[in-house]
């Protein structure tokens, strides 16, 4: 039955011929990303020095005393093309990250000659598509650029979903009056909201703002452990009240509403101006660009999933299932969330686009330290003139060519799962 169901997806899909082209750019930038450091390094396969066989791409990280007995260096310092090696087996793109002063503004469509040299390069030691004015290989920076713009772009997505799925599906099932607690519990919670602030935050004020760099990012989560903490604590203290009958009576607490306001909130700030301002705080990190992504952009997801759990909480299976006194977890998770995961899906497909532009816009601004970035190749661009072309031109191509797919790709699978939708 499984299988029919794929069939019959796939028989839809592969209608479009914009959509397959689109999946096969997206799997072709993919692939570039998961083999991109096997065919595009400076270091061989394998090659044999002084009768010694070795494997440099391998193991990057050996040191050895080829070059230097006295000072050994790691596989991945030691110029590999300036050694009289033999029988050796490079890569299918020989070049890195770096730049090369002998190999500056070659283009791609030319005879490429490097300086103090007498023959043009040929094979795979042909620059294909050119390079900067720091000798940076255009096509090594597109391969590997690609692979973290997808990497950054599916952990900050990836964190996104997993609030999104989860809040949303909370305030879309539960509703204003799908959660109450007792008068007591909810005395506690409140009145210990002031002082959950004040010792978590405006005591440890000073320590925040002295802390500098990522050190900010332990001192805030250390601050909400302890907001956290006495909060517990002031929730357990107002438990202990629920030994009198009045308190022992439950309240409805709008937990729809509450979490509404907090998403009107956070999609009143700006993003990009936000990322940007905190990265001028924590500096240059590309895992916390991740996290401060993933933490700001889940707010479309909630709102799509509470919709979709609105809509099928009222159908019948669900409300049989209730009937039957399953638990409600077990309702959300096995029940109801899977009917609103495929406009879920769709969702996070243009939420990956997105993530792309603004991974190359960080790198473009200079906020995100890489060495192979669609972004930074622009950067460089800006410097270089349209006389150089192919420096603004290939690195734009590549960005607009994924997004774009991934968009495509994403508008055809919601062709597919919601028939009433047109083409």
């Amino acid at each position: 039955m499984a299988q029919q169901s794929i069939s019959r997806f796939w028989q839809r899909f592969k209608q479009s011929r914009i959509a397959i082209v689109s999946l096969m750019i997206c799997s072709f930038w993919i692939l570039m990303a998961l083999i991109g450091p096997l065919i595009v390094s400076p270091l061989p396969y394998s090659c044999e020095w002084r009768g010694e066989k070795v494997y440099p791409l391998w193991n990057p990280h050996q040191v050895d005393s080829i070059i230097d007995p006295i000072q050994p260096k790691l596989y991945s310092e030691i110029r590999w093309d300036t050694l009289p090696l033999e029988d050796v087996s490079w890569a299918l793109i020989p070049y890195g990250t770096q730049g090369n002063s002998e190999h500056k503004e070659m283009k791609p469509f030319a005879r490429q000659i490097p300086k103090g040299a007498n023959q043009a390069l040929t094979g795979r030691f042909r620059h294909h598509l050119g390079t900067n004015r720091e000798g940076r290989d255009i096509l090594a920076i597109l391969i590997l650029g690609s692979r973290n713009a997808l990497l950054f772009s599916i952990i900050a997505v990836g964190i996104a979903a997993l609030l999104g799925i989860l809040i949303g599906s909370t305030m879309g099932y539960l509703g204003d009056r799908g959660w109450a607690q007792s008068r007591g519990v909810v005395f506690g919670a409140l009145l210990g909201i002031i002082p959950a602030w004040f010792y978590g935050f405006q005591v440890r004020g000073f320590v925040i703002e002295d802390a500098v760099g990522f050190g900010v990012v332990g001192q805030v989560l250390l601050s909400l452990m302890i907001a956290l903490g006495i909060l517990v604590l002031f929730v357990w203290l107002g438990h202990q009240l629920t030994r009198w009958a009045w308190w022992q009576k439950s309240v409805p607490i709008p937990l729809d509403l509450i979490l509404l306001k907090c998403i009107e909130l956070i999609e009143s700030l700006p993003i990009i101006m936000l990322v940007i301002s905190l990265g001028a705080i924590f500096g240059k990190n590309v895992w916390f660009f991740m996290l401060c992504l993933g933490l700001i952009s889940w707010t479309g997801i909630a709102r799509l999933v509470r919709g979709e759990m609105l809509r099928v909480r009222s159908l019948d299976y669900i409300q049989a299932a209730q009937a039957l006194g399953l638990k409600r977890r077990q309702i959300i998770w096995q029940h109801a969330l899977p009917n609103a995961l495929p406009a879920v899906v769709v969702v996070l497909l243009t939420s990956l686009g997105g993530a792309v532009l603004i991974e190359s816009g960080l790198s473009f601004l200079g906020l995100v330290n890489e060495n192979a970035s669609w972004g930074g190749l622009l950067t460089n661009a800006r410097e270089e003139g349209f006389e150089n072309w192919w420096v603004i031109v290939l690195p734009g191509l590549a960005i607009f060519s994924l997004v774009i797919s991934i968009n495509l790709v994403g508008e055809k699978l919601r062709d597919v799962w919601d028939p009433k939708t047109t083409e």
